[in-house]
């Protein structure tokens, strides 16, 4: 790939968020070397986030969406159009699903791994699937509302939920153990993302930026942004946020202020 192919370009920022930084377990922003795992459509790069330099690409693969990471195991899950699939850190694939009909005809799915549990929760429109590591469907339920956008909390075992208008909590085993109605000036809820360093769930829609109690689910934070950024949340381990939308470059929410890329 040419070098060239790496300036820190919208496109290329928004698979950056797009995807979740492996490290060793427990570990966050103080890990000397970190990777990124970036979505290019039909390829897979792992990243050095350091050089911005490619360090290995998985090619022919179909219609990429969500990918997320197993840290303990340095493995790497990604769902296309037809399938899951699961690689090392050195690229070979572990396994391959064959995803259901229905799958193909929704819209963004949400991938999050249950590293304790060794689950994999695959969700998109009114589907929640649970698979194990072997890639056996071990779990299927039908949600209520369209999925938006899903999170997992490690340290409880708990899935959040972006169902819209409210964030719903499910714990290891599916059942639902909270729901947390938006304020209206919330409007509805694009993203979620988990924030390990402030063991709280952060939230973008409608412009709004929120955070809640991972425990309890209480709001702690919320502001306005200038522009759209819910389609991707990032934290980076170390009380910054990195955010991306369809219209808007990244930028990085540290407390009040905010700062564009």
């Amino acid at each position: 790939m040419r070098r060239s192919g790496w300036t820190l370009t919208r496109a290329w920022v928004m698979a950056v968020l797009g995807v979740a930084c492996v490290h060793a377990p427990g570990v966050c922003a103080s890990v000397p070397h970190p990777r990124l795992w970036v979505n290019a459509g039909r390829s897979l790069f792992k990243v050095s986030p350091r050089l911005a330099e490619p360090l290995l690409e998985i090619r022919g693969l179909r219609a990429l969406g969500a990918l997320a990471v197993d840290r303990e195991r340095d493995r790497l899950w990604v769902c296309g159009e037809r399938h899951l699939w699961a690689f090392d850190r050195d690229g070979a694939e572990r396994v391959q699903i064959r995803l259901p009909g229905w799958f193909r005809r929704k819209g963004r799915a949400s991938l999050v791994i249950d590293t304790g549990r060794r689950a994999v929760w695959l969700g998109s429109g009114r589907h929640l699937e649970r698979f194990d590591f072997a890639g056996r469907r071990v779990q299927a339920d039908r949600l209520a509302r369209p999925l938006v956008a899903m999170t997992f909390d490690p340290v409880r075992a708990r899935l959040w939920l972006d169902e819209g208008d409210r964030l719903v909590v499910l714990d290891a085993h599916g059942e639902k153990v909270q729901t947390i109605v938006l304020a209206p000036g919330m409007g509805h809820a694009e993203a979620l993302a988990y924030d390990a360093l402030l063991d709280e769930v952060w939230a973008a829609g409608g412009r709004t930026l929120s955070r809640y109690e991972a425990s309890d689910g209480v709001q702690v934070f919320s502001t306005r942004l200038s522009g759209d950024f819910d389609d991707f949340l990032a934290p980076d381990g170390a009380g910054d946020l990195w955010a991306a939308g369809a219209r808007t470059h990244a930028c990085v929410c540290h407390g009040q202020r905010r700062y564009r890329v």
